[in-house]
């Protein structure tokens, strides 16, 4: 008992709050869950667009929004989606072509 009675007064005396804000604070470029259940729920007409369900009440999409596995997994496809996206596509091997001195075998 006496280690951690260390390792707690050592844990008070040596916390360092400014790392743990720089790990948490999210991106300003990233898109939350939440984001994405408000863009993909119909509130009027009780249905969870990304997964195509309908619900009899606003309670039950809810529950569905956080517990659904099918839900979870199409969140991780359209985060994936909004990822590659965001980073765009770069045709690298077009790049390196263009830098080439024409070729006999290159169409014209």
């Amino acid at each position: 008992s006496g280690i951690n009675a260390e390792y707690g007064a050592f844990q008070q005396t040596h916390s360092q709050p400014q790392s743990a804000a720089l790990f948490s604070a999210p991106k300003s470029n990233t898109i939350t869950d939440e984001q994405i259940n408000r863009k993909y729920e119909d509130t009027a007409a009780m249905a969870c667009l990304l997964c195509k369900r309908k619900f009899p009440s606003l309670d039950n999409l809810k529950r569905h929004q956080d517990l659904s596995d099918l839900h979870k997994t199409n969140l991780a496809t359209e985060r994936q989606k909004i990822a590659s996206e965001q980073l765009g596509y770069r045709d690298r091997a077009a790049e390196r072509r263009a830098d080439l001195p024409p070729s006999k075998y290159q169409r014209p």
